[in-house]
């Protein structure tokens, strides 16, 4: 379905009681516009808590991220500043050799 028929139904919508099932959807469309009732019958049965939530139903149009992997990547070497980069009073400017 394309977002310009999404827009109308949800136009249709427009005074329907939220939430509403797909059921009670369908029967208020029906009573503007059949070609609408017909359209809500595809989607999904379940609750819907908004007109926008119907018309994301309808058409996508929220972007889809992929989940990212909920573990960090392991560190590549040592801080900064190594043994003082945790000190909360490193000498400044000191220079170090490496260790």
């Amino acid at each position: 379905m394309n977002l310009q028929r999404a827009a109308e139904i949800q136009v249709v919508l427009e005074g329907i009681t939220l939430p509403a099932t797909r059921e009670q959807l369908v029967h208020y469309a029906a009573l503007q516009d059949a070609e609408a009732a017909v359209e809500l019958e595809r989607i999904p049965d379940r609750t819907y808590r908004s007109i926008d939530d119907v018309g994301e139903t309808l058409a996508h149009t929220q972007p889809y991220f992929p989940a990212k992997s909920p573990f960090t990547h392991p560190e590549s070497g040592a801080p900064p500043g190594k043994a003082d980069y945790v000190n909360p009073a490193p000498t400044p400017g000191a220079i170090r050799p490496d260790e």
